[in-house]
């Protein structure tokens, strides 16, 4: 049963019991508000590695299990601290709990005040002093986001214990939402994608579809409106350079009850085209890229997903005296996977550089 629908119901068999400050029964706040560990719950964050390499990285709830008297336990795979961290909650509390096979500790208090610290182990190496830290704007590809609740994490690993993975700096929450941001220390990451209880709470510009198969195509840009500062700013400070390059991914996703098959007719997977406001075709991803040829059958289970991320640099591609030429102005943006799915649109927007 989804988490709200049993907070409504063990709601309405404990009438006699009161909680301050709540004006509605049906539903205590409580930290699922911020982070909702229902089982396949998945976000999907725009990473930016060194300043330079951009990637895909996800953080997804594997699994979910009620144990009586409010009390759930969930996993948690993929960026956020550790992979298959265990989270335990309560569906009236504000706070989160982990335990690393000896101890309990408080993962996330969403009713801590600012600037109030606990310490947290996951393990050997995913130690940290968390801090409630004052909330800032997260401007991410999903959205904007005025409100988070953000943690600040110091690390505090064991004595003698080389760890490999980078710790986690900070890491934002958005109300509803879940994970938006998050940061260590040679890379951010911004929520692209973001599911919750079956439904998509925030999305990049771009589009989904399903096929009659019951397969979902998602298109996102991790840029719908590539803008820079107005002039006035470049008297105090360079003005910033052009941006040469539109990033994208395209989700791939089975949501259908039984496995599905996708036929690859070569190695390119994905398409992107793009379209000027008369509609010519100006720029597509596989211009001058070779694709091996040859049939090729990949078999997504229920739930799985497959993500391609793809980067289009910003000049005409096509063959003709425009070619290499930056583009500027609205734009037509057409993906599809190169199987027989749906295209999927949106409108890019790009200015001149100054």
């Amino acid at each position: 049963m989804h988490k709200l629908a049993r907070i409504v119901g063990l709601a309405a068999g404990a009438l006699l019991f009161t909680f301050p400050g709540v004006s509605d029964a049906s539903h205590w706040p409580s930290a699922y508000d911020h982070w909702q560990m229902d089982e396949g719950n998945f976000w999907l964050l725009h990473t930016v590695e060194d300043k330079s390499e951009h990637r895909v990285d996800f953080v997804e709830v594997t699994e979910s299990g009620y144990y009586g008297g409010g009390w759930y336990s969930s996993h948690v795979d993929g960026l956020l601290i550790g992979d298959d961290t265990p989270v335990w909650d309560h569906v009236n509390s504000l706070a989160m709990w982990t335990h690393d096979g000896e101890r309990w500790s408080t993962l996330f208090d969403f009713g801590a005040a600012i600037g109030e610290s606990w310490p947290l182990r996951v393990d050997a190496c995913d130690a940290y002093t968390v801090t409630r830290a004052p909330g800032f704007t997260v401007d991410a590809p999903a959205g904007l986001f005025s409100d988070p609740q953000q943690f600040s994490l110091a690390h505090t690993p064991d004595a003698n214990v080389k760890c490999a993975g980078e710790p986690v700096q900070t890491v934002s929450f958005a109300r509803e939402v879940g994970v938006v941001h998050l940061d260590r220390p040679s890379s951010t990451s911004a929520l692209m994608f973001a599911r919750v209880a079956g439904e998509v709470v925030a999305q990049a510009p771009g589009e989904t579809r399903e096929d009659d198969a019951g397969v979902s195509y998602t298109l996102m840009l991790v840029d719908d409106a590539l803008q820079q500062p107005p002039p006035i700013q470049c008297l105090v400070a360079p003005c910033p350079a052009r941006a040469a390059t539109l990033r994208f991914a395209v989700m791939i996703e089975n949501t259908s009850g039984a496995a599905v098959e996708l036929p690859w007719l070569s190695t390119q997977r994905v398409e992107l085209d793009l379209f000027d406001d008369e509609g010519v075709n100006v720029a597509s991803w596989s211009d001058d890229r070779l694709f091996g040829q040859g049939g090729y059958v990949q078999s997504l289970q229920p739930g799985e997903r497959v993500v391609f991320f793809r980067e289009l640099p910003l000049v005409n591609t096509k063959d003709g005296p425009a070619r290499g030429q930056p583009l500027v102005g609205e734009f037509e943006v057409v993906a599809f996977p190169v199987v027989s799915a749906p295209k999927l649109w949106t409108l890019l927007s790009v200015a001149p550089p100054y």
